[in-house]
């Protein structure tokens, strides 16, 4: 149909929400709205957000409109494309009906969707956002300290006091993210995979200060450390790349390729989990996609945020999607992060390894 792409058409499937929740989405679709059709659909009453948008909208018809004159259209699915000749009146120059020419809508928006990760990689953000929360944490610490501290935690030892975050484990969670960051390579017990520089410094802390808050309450356990770490050194070292190339109005996790089981326990879309826990902190809108009847928005971190439904092939044709190549980003990361990496760690940084 001509309809759905027309500048003048807002079709809820194909809407472009910013920061709204969807219920936001919906209010923001036919608040200001002169023309609403409601296209029932056989299984049109089965949807919650269906019957919410009707409800809302049988509201305005029935109760209190704050818009004068507005119409509200009721449409069997079998007459849909009788809305196409609305299109060529507003196509017609020649006519007096004629409204002019729009660009088609939405416009072609090109939007950060990061990619899945391997597990070792997943492993190796997660210590380097762990020793940059330690030594932002230690307002004192030098990058000495913070290093012989990570050995230590290396080893099982639980250290007194407050950790950096209020994760229920406390310290113990960062000495196993170090364990494993560790075994993963191989590493002697007096070598960690990942260590600050000794050029680490006060602007760097400043850097690491503002991106930890937007760290969520993590007392529950969920959202996790782990993840929420992930996400941090890929916000601090990845995205600007993002932003440097344009790519960073807007970001996305496309939910599609993965099912619920993947998207609860997977380290590679730990970033994902993530990305998801701090989306009310983030500095752009995310976005949610998926495919028809996934219901992803009862997967755990979910929620309410803005989500696109996928019913028909290229449906999302104005999203193009943007995402580096893992192995360009692996092998950049050593001289990105600024960390200092093992040698096994930095050779498969190097490899590019999948």
């Amino acid at each position: 149909m001509q309809a759905w792409r027309a500048g003048r058409f807002a079709i809820d499937a194909n809407y472009a929400p910013s920061w709204e929740t969807n219920i936001g989405m919906i209010w923001g679709l036919f608040a200001a709205t002169p023309a609403i059709t409601r296209v029932h659909s056989p299984a049109y009453r089965d949807s919650e957000w269906c019957r919410r948008e009707f409800e809302l909208t049988d509201y305005v018809l029935k109760e209190s409109d704050f818009l004068g004159g507005r119409w509200i259209v009721d449409l069997d699915q079998s007459e849909v494309r009788r809305l196409d000749t609305i299109v060529e009146v507003w196509k017609n120059q020649n006519s007096q009906e004629s409204f002019g020419t729009l660009p088609e809508f939405p416009p072609i928006t090109e939007v950060c969707s990061p990619s899945p990760m391997p597990e070792w990689e997943a492993r190796m953000l997660r210590a380097s956002a762990a020793l940059r929360m330690i030594h932002a944490f230690l307002s004192t610490g030098t990058p000495d300290l913070v290093n012989k501290l990570a050995l230590l935690l290396k080893t099982g030892t639980d250290l007194p006091g407050v950790a950096p975050t209020n994760n229920p484990d406390g310290w113990r969670a960062y000495g196993e993210i170090f364990r494993e960051a560790g075994d993963m390579i191989g590493a002697a017990p007096n070598e960690l995979a990942v260590r600050l520089p000794d050029s680490y410094n006060q602007s760097d802390r400043e850097i690491d200060l503002e991106i930890g808050q937007r760290i969520p309450d993590l007392q529950t356990g969920s959202p996790s450390l782990r993840d929420v770490l992930v996400a941090m050194e890929w916000l601090r070292v990845e995205f600007p790349q993002y932003i440097e190339r344009k790519r960073g109005d807007f970001m996305a996790i496309n939910c599609q390729r993965f099912s619920r089981e993947v998207w609860v326990n997977n380290e590679e879309v730990s970033l994902h989990r993530g990305l998801a826990a701090m989306r009310t902190r983030l500095s752009v809108p995310l976005w949610i996609i998926q495919i028809a009847d996934q219901d992803v928005e009862h997967w755990p971190l979910i929620g309410e945020v803005p989500i696109f439904t996928e019913h028909l092939e290229a449906q999302f044709g104005w999203m193009l999607e943007a995402s580096f190549d893992r192995r360009e980003s692996q092998q950049r990361y050593p001289a990105d992060s600024g960390m200092i990496l093992a040698p096994a760690l930095a050779e498969k940084c190097r490899d590019g390894s999948p």
